[in-house]
């Protein structure tokens, strides 16, 4: 399959949703890729913006409350703590190649069958337990926006592209509550999946939206 006929909607698709279902909060995208490293491994590079509202806090906790699992009447602190962003169902992930690639400083990578997810996006982003998730977590000093980090390396088998999803979280500054967000994102895949993700991707144009 010629790739760079698979690529050329993928972006085109991803240009036209990211405005709809993400204007705040930190937005992730691809940089660059897929970039052949030897091995039958391709290099793709993500970069992800904080906007002027928002800031990065590895200890925030303050946000939304929501039912206790062990008392349905009793309400917690149900986000995740901190900074981080969410890439869903990353095919051919090679796991150590992609922990031993550099990252932008202060931050650390993660891999999950689910999630890292906000809990108030839980159950609305399409997350296959099957396809390993990659999870950028911010680690360093309060950083407030508008500022963008580049070079997110993430190392996988898997050759072609197609419109995948993201969360994230960070800290609104004018209150100080943790922020969510989730949208669509370019991710490798193999290429029979990617056709399929792309026709998910269009039908989930007429279901973009703002998590808060």
């Amino acid at each position: 399959m010629d790739t760079s006929m698979l690529r050329l909607p993928v972006t085109l698709v991803a240009s036209l949703v990211l405005p709809i279902c993400a204007s705040a909060s930190i937005i992730p995208e691809l940089q660059s890729g897929p970039v052949p490293l030897g091995a039958g491994n391709f290099l793709y590079v993500y970069q992800t913006t904080l906007s002027d509202l928002e800031r990065l806090d590895p200890t925030a906790t303050a946000g939304v409350t929501c039912a206790s699992p062990s008392s349905p009447l009793t309400l917690t602190q149900c986000n995740p703590t901190g900074t981080f962003f969410t890439i869903y169902d990353v095919g051919g992930l090679n796991m150590s190649a992609t922990m031993a690639a550099a990252l932008p400083s202060g931050w650390g990578v993660s891999f999950n069958s689910v999630g890292l997810t906000p809990s108030t996006l839980t159950g609305n982003v399409p997350d296959s337990p099957t396809t390993s998730n990659v999870t950028f977590t911010y680690t360093g000093p309060v950083v407030s926006g508008p500022v963008t980090f580049s070079g997110f390396d993430v190392v996988s088998s898997a050759q072609d592209l197609a419109l995948g999803f993201f969360s994230s979280q960070a800290t609104e500054k004018a209150n100080g509550l943790t922020h969510q967000e989730d949208g669509f994102i370019s991710v490798p895949v193999p290429e029979p999946a990617s056709l399929a993700l792309i026709g998910a991707g269009l039908i989930g144009l007429a279901i973009a939206r703002k998590r808060f």
